[in-house]
Parts: structure tokens; C-alpha cells; sequence
């Protein structure tokens, strides 16, 4: 990657890939950060919940800040055969194909990119702009917990560059607001009785983004599981099976990332392979209605060795595949003024048990507060029909797009100016800190932009090489005019 441009935009992220940053492990990633801001001899503040500021101060004098923003921390996904510790082991990275990629992992281009194209301004010392400041944010993964723990004071800028987007050459300026629900079902356990065992695991699936990619028609491994799971129930008496009953169940990985895999222990007592016969009926049709999307989607119904113990009651097990039909997942609906817009959906995205439970995470979209409260009202129904209890975070707000305001209009004209074509404008469904920003701090005026990435939250996650030199071209020629048309 020695001819990679610009140089010292490639050189951090190279040296950000080395640094564990899983959500809630930013900590050695914002040292990093931290000591490139010292070695510039530049201000650096962190703050209570381990947000990072570094003030740059401009050649321009006496102009307003703009505020350059990106978070430091990553969603780590491996494919499942992958050995990789993420606490520790680098990233491995290569080229393919005029795109970087890593073998087996997430990448963490999101928003790796991004840190890194900030650590090259701030290095940059011939560049004539205005004062800048870099907010480092942690935790946007995980539910953007550091915007929201941002105090107010904490930045002066009202200009922000939001450099989180996926697609270069496209502008956000507007986004869903969001909440997670915590649903709790009861279920009981009983002594094993005889029966044999089977591990059914639905694997290869693509997932993605819970909001960027849940209109793109992808399987939900959560899902496709209850949908096999009760489908056996339904001819569990057919078949002469005395008892179906849940040992263990565990299916997807992040509350923000559509489930790939999904795999349950069940006991069976009675004539077992008629009943994994049908349920391998039943994957077919599923496999044939996702064919065009899940090219790798895979079934396994494998005998297995289990510790003596307990296994759940047979009308809870019962219990749980019916929950599993019975909550939504998709789209809900789409935006009437946005084409092609979507405007509300939930992503079913973990279960497990926890003793005498089974928990499930939900995170709601919706760019209308009123449709994301009645989509989380709907999950609670769901779950208090099945005797669940639910615990809900505090939904964060949106960003409410506005066509013509100075940073767009700003970005616009130069990008034009630069590629001689025109930007795509549009909100996206999905959550990103400005939402929270802009609520906490009157006034704002900002902008989404980045690199052009594909697969973000999965192991084929990949970050154009081209589009990083663009978007360092834009940034740069941005934070130039803006001081220039500020002075």
C-alpha cells in the first residue's frame, strides 16, 4: 500500500488498524490520536465518558471554528471459522481490486477513515483555514453513547463535517432517530428425560446494517430459526413426536447488525428425522424465496453430545418459537416524501437465555417519532402477550434535513466545482451522532459525507482506494473555503 495517496492518510489508518477499538475498548485508539494532536503541539481534552477534542488553531484569524467529527470505534464481526481476538490482534488488511479489505474480519474503515483523514488535517501545515475543532467520539456502535454523553460547552463550532457516510459523491443531511428494546420472557426448566440431540444452525447469511441495509431484503438468521422451530411444532403430532424441547438458543451478535447466524439445541423423543426431514422442506422454500439475495445462506442439523442437565419445558420452547414469528422485522414503512426512502423498521436482532429467560434486543428506526414510538408500543405488546417484561433505552431524536443551508450549499458548489458533476442529496436511515448533536447544541448547521465503503458491519467490509483521495481533495478544499467566505 506504499503508493496509496494521499500518504499520510493511509500511514494512520494503517497504524489504526493495529489498535483494538471494539465499542467500548477506545482506548488505546484515542492515545493514539491523542498523542499525534501533542506532537503538533495542539490542545486535547478528554472528556466523562471518554470523548476526545482537539483544538487546531487556524492561519486564518478571527473566524468561527468548523468542527470535524468521527468515531473511534468499530463493530467487530469475524466470519465464524476466523481465529482472531479482537483485544489484541492487528487488523489484517489487503488490496483487492482497487479496494482494502481485511481477511476474515471487519475491516473498521467505519470509521477508521474517517479518524484518519482528520489526523492528516491536523498534521497538515499548508492548508489555510480557520480554526478547527476534531471531536473523537466513542461508543456510536454500541447506541451513540458518546454524543449523547457530549456536555454542552464542550466545542465551540457551529459547522459540523460528519464524516461517517459510506458512499462518496453523497451527502446526508438528515437521519432516523432510534431506540433499543430489551424484551425478557419467562420460561422454565425441567429434567432431561430420553431423547436425542440436534444442533440446528442457520449460517452463511449476509447480514449488514440494521438501518442501511434492512431494505435490502436480507434474511434475518433470527427469523429463518423460529420459522423452522414452529414449523416443527406444527407437525410434531404428525410425525408422532412425544416432545420437542429447547436446551439452548442463541442467534446474532450486535443490536445494530442484521443476524447471519442463528443455531438452537433441541431434544426430540419420538421418530426425529421425519421431523428434520420437514424442517429441511421448509429451509428449501425459504432458501428458494431468498435466492436472488442469500446465495451462501446453509442449514445444519447435526446430532450432538450435550451435558446431562435441564432442558426447557416443553410449552415454553413452544413458547419462544412463537414469539419469534410473532415479532416484526423488516420495514415497516416508507417514506411518502422521500423516494425510495425508508421511513420505519426494527431489526430482531439478538436472543439468548439467561436462567430462568429468554432475551431478546430490538432496535427500532423511524424518522417520525410518532411511528417509532408505536413500532416499540407494538414489540411490547408482543412480548407482554408471551408474559415478557421489556426495559427500553431513551430514544435518541433525528435530524431533520434542511435543503438550503450554508455547509450544503458550500459543499455542494465545490464539489461540483472539483468533479464536475453533481452530489446526491439525502437523509438515511439510520442513526448518526449529528442527530444527538444538533438536539444538544441550537444552532448547528452540518453535513455527512466519507468514503465510498460497502459491507460496513460485516467481514466483507471494504473501503474504495480512489474515493479516500476524493474525499481528502474535498475536505481540504472545504475547510479552506469555508474560512476564506468566514473572514
Amino acid at each position: 500500500m506504499e503508493n496509496f495517496e494521499p500518504r499520510e492518510v493511509w500511514d494512520h489508518f494503517l497504524e489504526i488498524t493495529k489498535l483494538p477499538r471494539c465499542s467500548g475498548n477506545e482506548g488505546l485508539v484515542r492515545d493514539y490520536v491523542k498523542s499525534v494532536a501533542e506532537d503538533c503541539g495542539y490542545e486535547a481534552e478528554v472528556d466523562d465518558v471518554g470523548n476526545l477534542l482537539v483544538r487546531k488553531p487556524g492561519k486564518i484569524k478571527d473566524v468561527p471554528p468548523i468542527v470535524i467529527q468521527s468515531h473511534l470505534d468499530m463493530v467487530c464481526e469475524k466470519k465464524g471459522e476466523k481465529e482472531h481476538d479482537f483485544s489484541e490482534d492487528p487488523i489484517p488488511v489487503k488490496k483487492e481490486d482497487g479496494w482494502v479489505t481485511a481477511e476474515g474480519t471487519t475491516l473498521g474503515a467505519d470509521n477508521g477513515i474517517g479518524i484518519a483523514i482528520s489526523l492528516a488535517i491536523m498534521e497538515d501545515e499548508k492548508s489555510k483555514h480557520g480554526p478547527i475543532e476534531f471531536l473523537f467520539t466513542v461508543g456510536e456502535e454500541t447506541g451513540l453513547d458518546g454524543a449523547k454523553g457530549i456536555e454542552p460547552g464542550y466545542f465551540e463550532g457551529r459547522t459540523l463535517i460528519n464524516l461517517d457516510s459510506e458512499e462518496f459523491g453523497t451527502f446526508t443531511i438528515g437521519c432516523a432517530g432510534s431506540g433499543d428494546s430489551f424484551l425478557k420472557i419467562p420460561i422454565e426448566w425441567e429434567d432431561t428425560e430420553s431423547g436425542e440431540f440436534y444442533e440446528i444452525k442457520i449460517d452463511g447469511l449476509k447480514g449488514g446494517h440494521s438501518g442501511l441495509d434492512i431494505d435490502k431484503g436480507r434474511a434475518n438468521a433470527n427469523k429463518v430459526l423460529g420459522k423452522l422451530l414452529y414449523e416443527g411444532y406444527k407437525k410434531k403430532h404428525e410425525f408422532n413426536i412425544e416432545s420437542m424441547k429447547l436446551k439452548n438458543i442463541e442467534g446474532g451478535s450486535k443490536r445494530n447488525t442484521i443476524p447471519k447466524e442463528s443455531k438452537a439445541v433441541v431434544m426430540i423423543n419420538g421418530q426425529a428425522q421425519k421431523l428434520i426431514d420437514h424442517m429441511k422442506k421448509i429451509f428449501s422454500e425459504v432458501e428458494k424465496e431468498y435466492s436472488s439475495i442469500e446465495e451462501d445462506m446453509v442449514l445444519e442439523i447435526i446430532p450432538t453430545e450435550v451435558n446431562e442437565g435441564k432442558v426447557i419445558k416443553e410449552k415454553h420452547s413452544k413458547k419462544i418459537a412463537e414469539l419469534l414469528m410473532s415479532l416484526p422485522h423488516g420495514v415497516l414503512a416508507m417514506s411518502q416524501e422521500v423516494p425510495d426512502l425508508v421511513k420505519t423498521s426494527t431489526n430482531l436482532a439478538t436472543i439468548s437465555l439467561a436462567d430462568n429467560e429468554v432475551e431478546i434486543t430490538m432496535m427500532t428506526r423511524s424518522s417520525s417519532e410518532f411511528e417509532l414510538l408505536s413500532t416499540r408500543d407494538r414489540i411490547r405488546a408482543v412480548a407482554e402477550n408471551f408474559s415478557g417484561e421489556v426495559e427500553e433505552t431513551e430514544a435518541y431524536p433525528g435530524w431533520e434535513p434542511d435543503t438550503d443551508s450554508d455547509i450544503l450549499n458550500l459543499s455542494k458548489e465545490i464539489y461540483e466545482k472539483i468533479f464536475e458533476d453533481e452530489p446526491k442529496v439525502e437523509a438515511m436511515h439510520a442513526g448518526l451522532e449529528t442527530g444527538i448533536i444538533g438536539e444538544k447544541f441550537e444552532g448547528m448547521d452540518m453535513i455527512s459525507f466519507g468514503a465510498t465503503l460497502e459491507g460496513a458491519h460485516t467481514p466483507s467490509e471494504k473501503v474504495e482506494i480512489n474515493s479516500v483521495e476524493k474525499l481528502w481533495n474535498f475536505v481540504t478544499n472545504i475547510i479552506e473555503e469555508f474560512a476564506e467566505r468566514s473572514s
